[in-house]
């Protein structure tokens, strides 16, 4: 036996929404969820090789609403439509003309000393006339900009202010406020004394007297004569250095008189020769006293060394001589025989 499902005379389809069952007689269909289309008539045919036999039935789907246009707040939809209906258009207020302006105060007279602040201000009509103009002019020209000059215009109020004054402001000042119906102006005048550009008066009357007398020309004092120095002569002679090793330091000192003849100049010299100038040398020359230092020596140093005072008078010198005995560049000789021989002892024996 088959059993066959049928919609509105048609074959049903496959579907996952539709469950059939057929068990020992008992023949059923489930539609999980039903929809508009599902309505009409089901047939139920069942067939064997003797025959059919069919069960029909129908049933209605009301189905379910996409957008849904019916207000779900009636009360705001009410709301909503008095809010959006059109409303009627107040009356346009009559445009009233703006009147030519007027100035109500006329513009000052100020004196002013260089470098001081100045200020203009009036007060001019209808405060309310968004198209009225209004212009600074300096002596009939137009005021030029400058980071000086600050001006305000605010409900019929109208200022200037210069931040600081210098002679050339001087002058008439005029502010001219005009609109479509006419123009009105008020006049003012600045007068600015320059300051001189240099102060001579003193301003510290104690100071510039003490100043006064400190600056006056005083009596020479006498020079006391220049005492007459005899020639320099050395009452210690020059030492000498004779046993020295290449590196160690030497000194050579002398005594000469006066002492006190800042005219006298001590020269020195090495084998007859101006001594050169040298990191390794050290000269001084105090209250008669001289002394050469030599911080290392070589062997290029050794010879005679000469100090020779001399001033005006005359001169006079000393001498002293130096020996260095040199220092081998190379060390041939064994600084260690027993540790040579053994050297020796172990070559030996490898052969």
């Amino acid at each position: 036996m088959t059993v066959e499902w049928y919609h509105n005379g048609y074959p049903l389809a496959n579907g996952h929404r539709f469950r059939k069952t057929h068990d020992f007689g008992y023949v059923s269909l489930d539609i999980l969820y039903a929809f508009p289309e599902d309505s009409g008539e089901w047939t139920c045919v069942a067939t064997n090789s003797l025959g059919e036999a069919q069960s029909s039935a129908s049933f209605n789907v009301i189905g379910n609403k996409v957008i849904y246009d019916e207000s779900q707040h009636p009360e705001s939809l009410h709301r909503i439509q008095q809010i959006e209906a059109p409303k009627e258009l107040p009356p346009e207020p009559v445009e009233l003309k703006p009147l030519a302006p007027q100035f109500i105060s006329p513009l000052q007279t100020i004196e002013r000393i260089e470098g001081q602040p100045a200020h203009f201000e009036t007060r001019v009509t209808p405060i309310n006339d968004p198209q009225m103009r209004v212009q600074w002019f300096k002596d009939g020209a137009p005021l030029l900009n400058s980071n000086r000059f600050h001006h305000t215009s605010d409900f019929g109020f109208i200022g200037l202010d210069i931040a600081y004054t210098v002679p050339e402001d001087s002058g008439v000042y005029t502010v001219v406020a005009a609109n479509e119906q006419g123009q009105d102006q008020a006049e003012g005048y600045l007068g600015v004394e320059s300051k001189s550009a240099i102060i001579g008066d003193t301003q510290h009357e104690e100071s510039w007297k003490r100043i006064q007398e400190l600056e006056q020309p005083k009596e020479k004092l006498e020079e006391a004569p220049d005492l007459e120095h005899g020639p320099p002569h050395f009452v210690q002679q020059l030492n000498s250095n004779d046993d020295l090793i290449e590196g160690q330091p030497a000194h050579f000192e002398a005594k000469y008189e006066p002492i006190k003849d800042p005219k006298v100049a001590v020269l020195w010299f090495h084998n007859g020769r101006p001594l050169a100038a040298s990191s390794r040398i050290a000269m001084r020359n105090e209250f008669g006293l001289v002394t050469l230092d030599i911080h290392y020596v070589l062997p290029e140093d050794v010879g005679e060394f000469c100090c020779l005072a001399r001033n005006a008078a005359g001169e006079d010198q000393t001498t002293g001589s130096l020996h260095c005995q040199s220092r081998a560049s190379i060390l041939g000789d064994v600084q260690h025989p027993e540790s040579w021989k053994r050297i020796q002892a172990c070559f030996f024996l490898s052969y």
